[in-house]
């Protein structure tokens, strides 16, 4: 697991006549080296997590300054818990973190979110970056989103 990497390159032309306006996001369903995402902590370019607005599952989520951490797992279905509007000029980055056992994996993107979710049950911790975008007709829009997988932060 040390070091690998993945890259999903995204490229929409609009053909048509009408503007689109759209959104995308990705269901990133992890649970790096453990049984359930309990002790599992999210760090996040957004910032200090006093700025993060929990929806609901406050009993699962702490924040903890600067990251979020999963206090217990969640026994009924699973929500969305947090929401955060865009903050900063160039792309985002989130890491998820299994302290015990040391594993890691990080989003990185080149668009500005439009707001963050993340979706938690009880077997998988789902980070969702949310992209908003306008294309005009004849025009072409293309984004990444860089995964990293790894045993050790490094």
């Amino acid at each position: 697991m040390a070091g690998e990497s993945l890259c999903i390159q995204h490229k929409m032309e609009n053909t048509g006549t009408r503007v689109l306006d759209w959104q995308s996001y990705a269901h990133n369903f992890f649970l790096p080296g453990a049984e359930d995402c309990r002790g599992f902590r999210l760090h996040s370019s957004y910032g200090k997590t006093g700025d993060w607005e929990l929806l609901s599952g406050d009993d699962i989520l702490k924040k903890n300054g600067e990251f979020l951490e999963v206090a217990a797992v969640p026994q009924k279905a699973p929500l969305y818990i947090l929401r955060t509007e865009a903050h900063g000029k160039g792309g985002y980055q989130y890491m998820l973190m299994n302290p015990e056992k040391k594993r890691f994996v990080t989003e990185e993107g080149d668009f500005v979110p439009e707001k963050f979710k993340v979706w938690i049950s009880r077997n998988c911790f789902c980070p969702e970056i949310f992209l908003q975008a306008k294309i005009e007709p004849g025009e072409t829009f293309s984004w990444e989103r860089r995964y990293s997988f790894s045993d050790a932060h490094v």
